[in-house]
């Protein structure tokens, strides 16, 4: 497993990085995100869920729970809107801000999938980071994610 501690001084020199470029830009935002942000998010929410991560190239899920439960992790940045790619399993979606780890819903991604927009050509959905955030609140804490 990658060393959290190290994800985290990186993602903290990629983000003050982005500011430098921002001023010499004439402040044009310039935000890390995509894959700068969704693979160290994955180790870093793993790491912190106790979370088995599968093969990069795992269609669907990114993780599983001790128990073999697989987990979709999507990260955001800056981001209002993640996809998320069907209603199984479970579904753990965090927020990185430079050195924290928010989260932002950890439970039965079917919860999610319900109330996301209607999917596109690929079958992907989206749904708003507050939506989430609302649905986690209401979730029962024996369905919620815990933090290991």
């Amino acid at each position: 497993m990658a060393n959290s501690k190290r994800i985290h001084q990186l993602l903290n020199r990629l983000y003050k990085l982005c500011d430098e470029l921002s001023e010499e830009c004439d402040g044009r935002p310039c935000t890390p995100s995509g894959f700068c942000v969704g693979t160290p998010g994955e180790f870093l929410a793993a790491d912190a869920f106790g979370l088995k991560l599968l093969p990069g190239n795992t269609k669907h899920f990114d993780a599983e729970t001790a128990v073999g439960e697989p987990v979709q992790i999507r990260t955001s940045g800056k981001g209002t809107y993640i996809p998320i790619y069907g209603g199984q399993g479970l579904l753990l979606v965090v927020r990185i801000r430079r050195t924290t780890l928010e989260l932002i819903y950890g439970g039965p991604a079917s919860n999610a999938w319900d109330i996301a927009r209607n999917p596109n050509n690929r079958g992907v959905r989206t749904i708003s980071l507050s939506s989430l955030k609302k649905l986690h609140a209401e979730l029962p804490p024996e369905q919620q994610l815990k933090r290991s």
